[in-house]
């Protein structure tokens, strides 16, 4: 079996608000508009998918995403402060759970929630008030 070599891997959130900025709600949308700027009847459903999922993808590949996105591929490459946000949500997510399993008497019903606006890329912390 012979592996291909992927390298380059965007970044979800910027994925999805340049999407919504083309008026493209869907990863649909998006791969068919890769098909009809490049005139062809197959469309890269697989290709996005990927994207979207952050995993790698070939540069070429990334580079047909961000021309149907009209955006420099520098804008859509997942970057460190990607990796902050998901680390970030990771450890709230973490701490949440870990003050679920315990007998919190400091919090109660009061478990932070934080949660986040894909498009603007904004954190809200809250407080759930049971």
């Amino acid at each position: 079996m012979t592996t291909r070599k992927r390298g380059i891997t965007l970044s979800h959130l910027k994925l999805t608000k340049k999407s919504y900025e083309m008026g493209l709600k869907t990863q649909a949308a998006l791969s068919r508009k890769i098909a009809t700027i490049e005139k062809s009847d197959s469309i890269p459903t697989d290709i996005v998918k990927r994207a979207f999922s952050e995993k790698p993808i070939a540069e070429h590949s990334a580079q047909r995403i961000a021309t149907a996105l009209k955006a420099p591929l520098s804008s859509i490459l997942l970057g460190s402060e990607d990796m902050q946000r998901d680390e970030y949500i990771k450890q709230s997510q973490h701490n949440e759970q870990d003050n679920k399993n315990q007998n919190n008497t400091t919090f109660g019903n009061n478990s932070p929630i934080v949660t986040e606006n894909i498009i603007t890329g904004d954190f809200n912390l809250n407080f759930n008030k049971d």
